[in-house]
């Protein structure tokens, strides 16, 4: 081998190593935001230790229909406990990064390989995948260790396009041998695609994208074979028309369960994702070292074409860029492949789907040949020839340098927080989470200062003023102007009652002990009665809240019948036997083991066997009761509750008469 053909091989590994070095200072971060509700699965039950626990954690994720199963079980390589060390799992993240960037190599060179030399076809594989590689953007993909559910399906992704590509290429040898490796590729790309994260099932439209734009080339302009077109039909065909199916069958739970869940409705999110399309492409092609972040609830819906303005006008930008990217698909395939495979990228998370409206780590699948062009542009050297490899060069070195700097924040986390809540003003989240980090450095003034702030912004969000409340308990008082906040904002969060019904249940404690001035359980019973006000809390689930918290509240006026009564009607609302065992437990820690008892008996009463449904928490539920698990932890309290009861009649007979 020549000394020249080693060249692209140097440089492909400096490209993975660099990448490799300007993300090592991120993996000295912490979890962040959904890593906690994702990843707490690994230590239910003192953690994964055997093949039922196993099975149980396989099965245990709810997102998507499919509960993501494969990046579930990905999690495993990196710990079967919680709380976990996050560097292994960042670790983790990264070296797939580095293998979807390998990948992503491979695959460019394949396809510039379709209409150009082979030194221009290496050298725009290697430009084009180290932008994607080394852009900033993909930094809150990289080290946010539960966007490996986002990282997974590019992996899978991708080798079923190189698949795909190979399947294509051999249909000239053996029709056979051909139509296999594309039905191999395809569908078994989308099958592990979508266990990983539901946009896994796009494939089908990206690949048809890559048919209709720079493939089209690769008969050199000769008509394409019978059998190509014969297979291509069939196995292009079939998944294509089931995404369609599953796509449409979204729709009605989609636009009927965004108003219990979100403060917009699906129409509101249509108009206003156009918007966010707009601002991901000006990332994409104007990166720089700072972004948002994880918290971008700062960004309103838009309610109408002109409301904000930018709404339509990015509608139209879009629109024409789809135009474009139609016209194009002969005169520059590869620049009508960016624009169509980034908005087909985007048709699930970006759509009519209830998901939050913006994140960065949507663009993980969506950006991968979006710098395609420009990559095969700045290879082509018979003009300009060194003017463009100073330019690629610089490309190159410009965006390691951005993405070391973001990566550098994300192994700083309170530094993090602090820097997102100073550039994100208008989110709550991201004063709230600031605050949090500076409460953990025992920081409490400084925390008490931000949220005050934030309480004048966000008057209506509980997250701000429940952690004001807790942050003035630190000092033992808490406001008479904060209690008033705190009523008012329970009574009009549009996010939900879950977060002040962690806070209320979280703060009996300390008003039963009565250890913070101005935090009593009559407080806590106005603070309920607010909660019951918000239009959220109608549904099951809200209901179920309410009652529970009645509950506790009255256990700790030592009142076990009303709290039984409450425990009860929370069950006529929602029966789950996961709440039945809670309140049972608490009746008997609370000195009511009979009432326990009463509780697990009336949740016999009221539990309807549930109907089974093709999705992973229904899967879930049959395998706990194939286990027996719950049958086995009704058996262990009721154990546990009639000897307490037990122990309680015996100690009663032995106390002197008075």
């Amino acid at each position: 081998m020549s000394s020249r053909s080693l060249v692209p091989t140097i440089f492909f590994l400096a490209i993975l190593i660099g990448c490799w070095l300007v993300y090592a200072p991120g993996l000295n971060g912490y979890f962040n935001f959904d890593d906690f509700g994702n990843l707490n699965a690994l230590g239910q039950e003192g953690g994964v230790h055997d093949w039922a626990s196993f099975l149980r954690y396989l099965t245990s994720s709810h997102a998507d229909p499919t509960g993501r199963p494969i990046a579930t079980l990905s999690f495993l390589i990196d710990g079967n406990d919680w709380p976990a060390w996050a560097r292994s799992f960042k670790q983790t993240n990264l070296l797939l990064h580095l293998l979807n960037g390998t990948l992503l190599v491979w695959t460019l060179l394949k396809l510039s390989r379709v209409s150009h030399s082979e030194e221009i076809a290496q050298r725009a594989a290697l430009i084009g995948g180290a932008i994607w590689l080394l852009h900033p953007l993909l930094v809150s993909t990289t080290l946010y260790v539960v966007q490996r559910e986002a990282m997974l399906p590019v992996t899978f992704g991708l080798a079923g396009i190189l698949l795909w590509l190979h399947g294509r290429s051999s249909m000239a040898s053996s029709q056979t041998r051909g139509t296999v490796w594309m039905l191999v590729g395809l569908w078994g790309g989308t099958f592990l695609g979508t266990l990983s994260k539901a946009n896994g099932m796009l494939l089908p439209l990206l690949v048809l994208v890559l048919e209709g734009t720079v493939l089209r080339r690769a008969c050199g302009g000769a008509p394409e074979s019978s059998s190509l077109v014969r297979s291509r039909r069939y196995v292009l065909g079939i998944p294509l028309a089931a995404m369609a199916l599953i796509i449409v069958s979204l729709v009605p739970d989609a636009v009927n369960g965004a108003p219990n869940i979100r403060p917009w409705t699906v129409g509101q999110r249509l108009l206003t994702e156009p918007r966010v399309l707009i601002e991901y492409l000006r990332l994409l092609w104007l990166p720089r070292s700072l972004s948002s972040g994880l918290f971008n609830d700062q960004i309103h819906a838009s309610t109408s074409l002109f409301e904000p303005l930018t709404t339509v006008f990015s509608l139209l930008a879009l629109m024409a860029l789809f135009a474009a990217g139609l016209l194009l698909r002969k005169r520059r395939p590869a620049w009508a492949l960016a624009i169509l495979f980034f908005l087909a990228g985007h048709v699930l998370e970006s759509s009519f789907i209830p998901l939050e409206l913006y994140f960065e780590h949507r663009n993980y699948l969506p950006a991968l040949f979006l710098f395609w062009p420009l990559a095969l542009w700045l290879a082509d050297d018979r003009s300009q020839g060194r003017t463009k490899a100073f330019a690629s060069i610089a490309i190159i070195v410009f965006l390691a340098l951005l993405t070391h700097a973001r990566a550098s924040l994300w192994g700083a986390p309170l530094k993090q927080a602090v820097v997102w809540a100073k550039i994100n003003p208008q989110s709550p989240r991201a004063q709230t989470n600031g605050a949090m980090f500076l409460l953990t450095q025992g920081r409490v003034q400084e925390a008490h200062d931000l949220l005050t702030q934030a309480a004048t912004r966000f008057p209506n969000e509980a997250q701000v003023i429940s952690l004001l409340a807790s942050t003035e308990c630190r000092s033992h008082h808490l406001g008479k102007e904060t209690k008033t906040r705190l009523l008012e904002a329970f009574r009009l969060d549009p996010h939900g009652t879950r977060l002040p019904f962690n806070w209320i249940e979280a703060s009996l404690k300390d008003a039963s002990r009565h250890s913070c001035q101005g935090l009593d359980l009559a407080f806590l019973d106005e603070a309920v009665a607010s909660l019951s006000r918000n239009d959220r809390a109608s549904t099951p689930g809200g209901q179920q809240d309410l009652a529970y918290l009645h509950a506790i509240i009255a256990l700790a006026n030592d009142n076990g019948d009303v709290a039984l009564a409450s425990f009860d009607a929370g069950l006529d609302d929602l029966a789950q036997p996961a709440t039945a065992l809670k309140q049972a437990a608490l009746l008997g820690t609370y000195g009511y083991p009979e009432l326990g008892l009463r509780h697990l008996a009336y949740y016999q009463t009221v539990h309807q066997p549930r109907q089974f449904h093709l999705n992973m928490p229904a899967i879930h539920a049959w395998l706990l009761e194939r286990q027996s698990y719950w049958k086995n932890e009704f058996d262990e309290l009721s154990i546990a509750l009639r000897k307490d009861a037990a122990n309680r009649q015996a100690g009663m007979s032995r106390a002197p008469a008075r």
